[in-house]
């Protein structure tokens, strides 16, 4: 089976997303809209569900870097943080990384210059599914967080 392992996490590396994913963080009101928030269009959550799945059958720790687009007003407006007009920042690049060496309702985002990582377990990784399933449907405005409501990641549906 440990000859398996460097195959799941090589047909991971290379699944392409060509879906559009959008993530921000407000500057502005941040007390009423705390971490980041993220959607997807409906071909990059099809694209998502595909990598979530294939990440929850790895028994491996794995990672997934994906390019982000530039939120737009129809993003930005959704949800009506200062009826959209609240200063916001974003990253170019979102890591996806499940952690299979630890407990599985692990959460936790970090962030440097250009990237967002969000660290998961298995369990939360169901939840990311979940989430990522809603979106096209029309539903969000509900979060993931840690035990401690830290690390927040807010998920929007696309008008």
């Amino acid at each position: 089976m440990a000859s398996e392992a460097p195959l799941e996490k090589e047909k991971i590396e290379k699944l392409k997303i060509s879906g559009r994913v959008y993530i921000w963080k407000y500057t502005d009101n941040e007390r009423n809209y705390p971490g980041w928030n993220l959607t997807v269009d409906n071909l990059a959550s099809e694209e998502l569900l595909v990598l979530f799945d294939m990440m929850g059958q790895c028994e491996w720790s794995t990672n997934k870097k994906l390019l982000t687009t530039r939120p737009t007003d129809k993003e930005i407006i959704t949800p009506n943080n200062r009826n959209g007009n609240a200063k916001w920042t974003t990253k170019s690049k979102i890591i996806f990384s499940l952690k299979t060496n630890t407990t599985p309702d692990y959460w936790a985002t970090t962030e440097t210059a250009d990237e967002l990582k969000i660290s998961f377990g298995k369990e939360k990784l169901m939840g990311l599914r979940d989430a990522i399933i809603d979106i096209p449907k029309g539903k969000g405005d509900y979060s993931i967080a840690d035990k401690d409501d830290n690390n927040i990641l807010t998920f929007w549906w696309r008008v």
